[in-house]
Order: structure tokens, then sequence, then C-alpha cells
């Protein structure tokens, strides 16, 4: 993600997992209107709780292997207004582990900046669980049980860096 930003070129970037699905049309337009809706606005946010009465799930299925059937489950997408944000936020390659809480961490360096950070609740992405044991080790990706440990060193370096600034945010957020 770092080597991507530091390269990028464009008014938007766009930061998703690979195999995210969209469900809806215009989802990117969406979004970039809501970013271009007012100057303060730094970041755009995907609702990833909201999962849609009428939406069917389906298995996946992955040329020449048989991958387990799994459910989708709403996942996170941020549109950047990278032409604002460019010279404010950069990725911190010191959270520990390898799927870190880079997005929470460019979240609160935009809104350090004075650049508002939004949820756009009627778009909604989503991607393939990954609970099966199996299937984690064929993709390479932590087990359930590394990343619950890696959650706990990475919840104590968000609170050793953002602790003051992140406290004085909740504290608005609560009177408002």
């Amino acid at each position: 993600m770092a080597r991507a930003l530091a390269r990028a070129r464009s008014r938007t970037v766009i930061l998703m997992d690979e195999d995210v699905m969209v469900w809806q049309p215009f989802w990117l337009d969406r979004l970039e209107a809501d970013l271009r809706s007012f100057d303060d606005i730094g970041i755009v946010g995907t609702n990833d709780c909201k999962k849609p009465e009428n939406l069917v799930f389906v298995p996946l299925k992955d040329e020449g292997h048989d991958l387990i059937p799994q459910n989708w489950v709403p996942a996170h997408v941020m549109a950047f207004a990278w032409d604002r944000l460019q010279d404010h936020v950069f990725p911190d390659t010191t959270i520990p582990g390898v799927m870190g809480m880079t997005d929470v961490d460019l979240c609160l360096q935009a809104e350090k900046a004075s650049y508002r950070v939004l949820l756009d609740p009627n778009v909604v992405v989503y991607h393939p669980t990954r609970n099966h044991k199996e299937t984690r080790i064929q993709e390479q990706r932590p087990t359930i049980e590394e990343q619950k440990a890696c959650f706990e060193r990475q919840v104590d370096y968000m609170v050793a860096k953002w602790g003051d600034f992140y406290v004085s945010r909740m504290k608005r957020e609560v009177k408002t």
C-alpha cells in the first residue's frame, strides 16, 4: 500500500482487498461524488456492516481448485481525495503484522490534518470469509489465532501512537 500511494497521481485513490465483490452499480461514482461534495472531506468509506436482505450469497469457484464454498461478508473500501491528502497522510509501515490497522491510522492522520472522514451507508461491498484453516494456508494468510494475537499488538501500538488524539476525538463525538 505504501508503494502504491507513493506512486499515485490521480485525484482519487481507492484502497480495497483484491477479492471484494461489488454488488451495486455506480458505487465508484457515488464515492467520488461524496469525496467532492465538500472541500474538507478527505476519505469516504463504504458500509462494512450492512447486509441487504435481497443479497444472494454465491459460493466461490476457482479454476482448477476445489475451494470450500464460503459466505460473503461486508468489507470496507476506502476512497481517498488523494489530491488533498497526499501531503498529509503516509502509510505507517511500522504497525505490527501484515494486515494491520493501516486504514484506521490513515483516517486518524486525515482527521488530524483537519479533513473529515465519512461513511456512505448506501455503498456496500463484500469479500469471502476465510475461516477455513486449509483455505487460509493455501492463500498464505495468517490463521485466525495468529490474527487475534497480532490484533492485540496492533491495538497497543495504536493506543501508544494516537492515545491523546484518539481520546479527544472520541470525547468530541460523544458530545455531538
